[in-house]
C-alpha cells in the first residue's frame, strides 16, 4: 500500500499543473504561463461556480440565472449531466473527492447543502447563521469545511464536513469576504475580499492573519477579487475589473503578473492538479463507510452517516427510514419524498 500510494506520488509529479475558469458562457483551462489554452465546454447560461474530480476526470459547475439556476457536470468526452435543478443561487460548490460527495453554497435558499458527487441523496447541512454564503473549499484531511459569506454579518465559518461544530472564524474586517481556498500543504486558508480590496491568510484555525495584498500595494491587480486557489509558492485570482487571471507569491506578494484575460467576467478558478486532490490512506468512507446513502467525513478521522432530506437515521446510525408526511410516497430511485398526485420520473 505504501509502495502504491509512493508511485501515485511519482506520477503526480510528471503531470504539469493548469488552471481551469469559469467565464460567463464557458469554461477554460488554461496554462500558468498562458501557453496552453483549451475549450472544455461551451454554450453555457451564466456559469459561476466550479470545482472538478481529478481522478474521474470530471468537472463540475453551477449555471446561475433568476429564473432556472442548475448544478451540471461533465466527465471526460462524455456530455453534460444534470446534478441539481432546484437550486436558487449556487455561488460555490466543492467536490468531496475522498467521501465522493458535493457540496455547495446556495445564496437564494441560505444553506451549505451536500449530495453524492452524481447528485443522488440530497441535504441541507448548515441553514443557520448564514445569509449570503459565497465560497466553500473542503479539508477531507482533518474532515472540515469552510465558507466564506458577505450577508449583514460578513463572516468565514467553518465546521465539520457532516456539519457539525459550527463556528464563525474570522469577522473583522471583512465585508464581502468572495474568494476562498486552502494550502494542505502549509494548512493554511487565503481568502479575499471585494470590499476592503485585500488578499489575506491565517492557520485553519484562524489564528497568525496577515495580509499579503491590497488595492493600496497593488492597485494594478487587486480591485475586484472574485475567486482564488493557491498552488506551491502561487496565488492565482480572477478580478472583474481587471476580467484578468492575475497571480503572485503567496508569502511576500510579489513577482505579481496577469496570466489571462478575457471579454467577460471570470468566474471561479482552480490549480487543475492531482496534487489538489491527494489521496486520504485511511478513509473512513472507503466502501461508503457501510452508510445506506451518504458517508460524510467528520473531524478527527471519522465520519458521520447522514440521510438525505425527509429522512432519518436508524438506531444504527447507518440505515435511513423515510420521514414522509402522509400525503407523500417515497421515490425508492431517488430517496424523495414524493406528493402522491406526482409520478416518480427519476428526475426530482
Amino acid at each position: 500500500m505504501e509502495l502504491l500510494f509512493f508511485t501515485v506520488l511519482i506520477y503526480f509529479d510528471t503531470v504539469d499543473p493548469h488552471l481551469i475558469v469559469s467565464i460567463r458562457f464557458f469554461i477554460r483551462e488554461i496554462g500558468l504561463n498562458d501557453t496552453f489554452n483549451k475549450l472544455i465546454i461551451d454554450n453555457l447560461t451564466n456559469v459561476v461556480a466550479l470545482d472538478f474530480e481529478w481522478e474521474s476526470k470530471c468537472f463540475f459547475w453551477s449555471d446561475v440565472t433568476h429564473l432556472s439556476s442548475s448544478i451540471k457536470r461533465i466527465c471526460k468526452d462524455g456530455q453534460p449531466e444534470v446534478l441539481h435543478t432546484t437550486v436558487q443561487s449556487p455561488d460555490g460548490i466543492a467536490v468531496d473527492w475522498v467521501g465522493k460527495n458535493l457540496y455547495w453554497c446556495d445564496k437564494g435558499r441560505d444553506t451549505i447543502e451536500v449530495s453524492k458527487i452524481d447528485g443522488k441523496y440530497r441535504k441541507v447541512l448548515i441553514h443557520k447563521g448564514l445569509e449570503d454564503p459565497r465560497a466553500i473549499v473542503l479539508d477531507p484531511f482533518n474532515g472540515y469545511m469552510y465558507w466564506t459569506d458577505w450577508g449583514n454579518k460578513p463572516h468565514i465559518g467553518k465546521a465539520g464536513m457532516d456539519g457539525s461544530g459550527q463556528l464563525i472564524l474570522i469577522n473583522s474586517t471583512v465585508g464581502w469576504p468572495n474568494a476562498l481556498t486552502i494550502s494542505y500543504a502549509t494548512n493554511e486558508i487565503f481568502w479575499a475580499d471585494a470590499h476592503f480590496d485585500y488578499i489575506g491568510r491565517c492557520d485553519l484555525n484562524g489564528g497568525n492573519r496577515k495580509i499579503i495584498l491590497s488595492k493600496e500595494s497593488a492597485p494594478n491587480y487587486v480591485r475586484h477579487i472574485f475567486a482564488i486557489s493557491v498552488f506551491e509558492d502561487w496565488l492565482y485570482w480572477t478580478d472583474w475589473e481587471l476580467k484578468s487571471v492575475v497571480r503572485a507569491n503567496k508569502y511576500t506578494g510579489q513577482n505579481i503578473n496577469k496570466i489571462y484575460t478575457a471579454i467577460y467576467r471570470p468566474m471561479d478558478l482552480h490549480v487543475y492538479h492531482p496534487y489538489r486532490q491527494l489521496p486520504l490512506k485511511d478513509n473512513p468512507c472507503k466502501d461508503n463507510g457501510g452508510c445506506d446513502t451518504m458517508c460524510l467525513l467528520a473531524p478527527g478521522g471519522n465520519k458521520t452517516c447522514a440521510c438525505p432530506q425527509n429522512y432519518v437515521l436508524e438506531e444504527d446510525n447507518k440505515s435511513c427510514v423515510p420521514n414522509c408526511s402522509a400525503s407523500q410516497f417515497v421515490c425508492n430511485t431517488t430517496y424523495k419524498c414524493i406528493p402522491f398526485f406526482w409520478k416518480c420520473d427519476t428526475q426530482i
